[in-house]
């Protein structure tokens, strides 16, 4: 319960801290951690992206909450690399399990320490020099102009997606010629994914310069 609480007022899925506290606490074996994780991490998104939804951009109010084209360039590539993982995670000992994982959580805890110090000091200077001008505004646009066109290539890649990967994991035998050809096609799918991703972004960031604002992918 406290651990989501943290991760989600952090934005974060709470995967870091869910699989220790399982292990350290509760005693559960690594494979049984990391399953009884994503599924509470798997709750804990959808409940912080329904909420977050119909929120407006802090800076522009047009904009969703939500960076929608960061979603359709990287969440490919994430779904790609996780099924190799899913295959190592089937091949490799525990002690090596381990030792990734630390790896892993250890430089995502550097990176987000050093981005909340970053933003602590910009938000502590802003601040200062003006307490009344920060995200408070409510004048101008309030409707969010939503991606729709990124919402439909998502749903029907996510689609094939899963067909791909419900037939390699249950119609088929595992490590079958079969299992190895629906586990390949994947992986021109995430790419042909995120090369279109970048280029439709490419096209609004060039057709709309002032719409980029600070943190969004440049391309251009």
């Amino acid at each position: 319960f406290f651990s989501c609480a943290i991760a989600s007022a952090g934005g974060i899925g709470g995967g870091g801290l869910n699989v220790p506290i399982l292990l350290v606490v509760f005693g559960f074996n690594y494979d049984v951690a990391v399953v009884l994780s994503q599924c509470t991490v798997l709750g804990n998104y959808i409940i912080q992206s329904t909420i977050n939804f119909r929120k407006h951009h802090p800076i522009e109010k047009s904009r969703p909450l939500i960076y929608w084209d960061i979603v359709l360039t990287l969440l490919p590539a994430q779904i790609g690399g996780s099924n190799i993982g899913v295959i190592l995670e089937s091949v490799l000992p525990v002690t090596v399990l381990l030792v990734l994982s630390i790896l892993v959580v250890t430089f995502a805890a550097i990176k987000t320490g050093k981005k909340g110090l970053y933003l602590w000091h910009k938000e502590s200077q802003a601040l200062l020099l003006s307490k009344e001008e920060q995200y408070d505004k409510e004048d101008g646009i309030t409707t969010i102009q939503y991606p729709v066109m990124i919402f439909i290539v998502l749903a029907i890649s996510w689609a094939i997606y899963a067909v791909l990967l419900v037939t390699g994991q249950t119609a088929v035998t595992i490590c079958s010629s079969g299992f190895i050809i629906c586990l390949v096609l994947i992986y021109p799918l995430m790419i042909a994914l995120v090369y279109w991703g970048i280029n439709y972004v490419t096209w609004k960031q060039l057709e709309d310069p002032s719409s980029i604002l600070e943190g969004d992918l440049a391309f251009k």
